[in-house]
């Protein structure tokens, strides 16, 4: 137990204000004026519905770019994220993995923290406060920071002064974790805002848009509950269907019997079948050692993870939010140009009517003029699109982050590679609705076909390409 003198002086650096950026690799105040002012600015009059949910993500984004440039290690690392509900057993995974306990278990939500761990020669740990400044901890500090000064792992009773929702981000090296090229991401979990679990560290947007800047994700179900939940299904169908997902059930020994257990793997494969959730297996996990469960297959798949390296494909999440709004440009555009060819036509059709004439007329002019404020929205994103990756690439290069060029920016994979889920996209904005097993179906049949939306102008040009390939290979 710490003494007071050492509770205090912890609270004084996880308050003290930014002293980091000074040690920045490079100076990142110009991108940072792309994002917190021009972007906002430039959309502030036509923006899609959706650009609230767009940008918060891409603020995301480059928060975990800001990390990298904060914790270097990170680069060139697989990011294996670990997700599921509050208290499934991440944090327990992870100590098992290194054989000791490093992360803080049995806390509540307001008190955890994102937390990378990566392969170290000693230990090295920091936080990063809401200031942006680089906190050094030592690892009795983060437990402090968990449990409240005072409390140890077993006690968990959070009855201390807890610092937890004053830090951003934590960073762990240690030689207890043996993969040389992964970095493991424990993220806070995610609950409802109406779950008695939820705080605003496990709010479900911060944790989907955490779990989609990672690499892989290891998905954590425990056996008590006996199946998978609902909620998981529904959030694990809401992440990038490109990130693999290795679904694991924690507290194995829980199970009723090995036969349960069994047959719990079943109805969680079952489950993700019926709703087209993909995944690359389900395994089990205890900590209870001797007891029958998949940690062998676990291990052999993180051992596979860690052959290779990496590069995190920052260029891919950041193009979301201009993709976004472009497509909406294009599609917008369409319509108008629908509309006025169907008010010009409707104009030849009126002869001499002098009012509807005067109505039409006044309505194909305000429709020209949307056209154009539309035309030079799009232009000047394009622009922002042009000048934030040009700077975003002269911060990377510093540091070896892999950031294509502006030029290559459209070749750049887009938000999606399955056909089917872009049907499926275009079904839900028209409020229609598809059968799962229907969607499974297209998908197997798709599965050798490669949009093409990088490779076009908008998204009118997309769906037609789209339209003309499901003809094709659906008859």
């Amino acid at each position: 137990m710490e003494s007071l003198e050492e509770q205090l002086d912890l609270l004084k650096r996880i308050v003290a204000p930014n002293q980091g950026r000074e040690n920045l690799p490079a100076d990142i105040s110009r991108v940072e004026k792309i994002i917190k002012e021009e972007i906002p600015n430039a959309l502030e009059k036509q923006a899609p519905a959706n650009f609230p949910e767009l940008y918060f993500d891409f603020e995301y984004v480059y928060s975990r770019f800001y990390d990298f440039l904060l914790f270097d290690k990170l680069i060139g690392k697989n990011v294996v994220a670990l997700g599921g509900s509050f208290s499934s057993g991440k944090s327990s995974f992870l100590n098992s993995l290194m054989g000791k306990s490093v992360l803080p278990a049995k806390i509540n939500p307001s008190t955890s923290v994102p937390t990378y761990l990566i392969s170290g020669e000693d230990i090295n740990a920091f936080g990063i406060n809401e200031f942006d400044a680089k906190v050094p901890l030592t690892l009795p500090d983060i437990k402090a920071i968990a449990h409240g000064f005072g409390a140890s792992d077993e006690e968990a009773n959070n009855e201390g002064i807890t610092l937890g929702h004053l830090l951003r981000s934590l960073f762990i090296a240690t030689p207890l974790v043996t993969y040389k090229h992964i970095a493991f991401l424990d993220t806070p979990g995610y609950s409802k805002a109406d779950s008695a679990s939820y705080s605003a560290r496990t709010d479900e947007k911060i944790a989907h848009v955490q779990l989609n800047s990672s690499s892989h994700i290891l998905w954590f179900v425990p056996a008590d509950a006996g199946i998978i939940s609902m909620e998981d299904i529904d959030f694990l169908q809401g992440l990038d269907r490109d990130i693999p997902k290795l679904i694991i059930i924690t507290k194995a020994d829980k199970a009723p019997s090995p036969e349960a257990l069994s047959e719990m793997k079943e109805k969680v494969k079952s489950a993700l079948d019926m709703r087209g959730v993909p995944y690359e297996d389900v395994l089990t996990f205890t900590m209870r050692k001797n007891f029958a469960c998949d940690s062998d297959a676990i291990k052999e798949y993180l051992n596979k993870l860690d052959e290779s390296q990496t590069q995190a494909e920052f260029a891919h999440s950041f193009k979301k939010l201009f993709v976004g709004c472009r497509n909406y440009y294009d599609d917008s555009i369409d319509s108008d140009n629908l509309s006025l060819s169907r008010i010009n036509q409707a104009l030849t059709l009126v002869g001499d009517n002098a009012d509807v004439n005067g109505y039409l007329s006044s309505l194909a002019t305000s429709t020209k003029e949307h056209i154009k404020s539309l035309k030079d929205a799009r232009e000047s994103l394009r622009k922002l699109q042009q000048e934030f990756f040009a700077e975003i690439k002269i911060v990377a290069d510093k540091v070896n982050i892999y950031m294509p060029e502006p030029s290559e920016i459209d070749l750049v994979q887009g938000e999606t590679t399955d056909p089917a889920a872009v049907v499926h996209s275009i079904l839900q904005k028209r409020n229609l609705s598809v059968n799962p097993a229907i969607l499974e179906s297209m998908r197997r049949k798709l599965a050798e076909t490669t949009p093409k939306i990088n490779d076009l102008a908008g998204g009118a040009n997309y769906k037609q390409t789209l339209v003309a390939m499901l003809k094709e290979r659906l008859g």
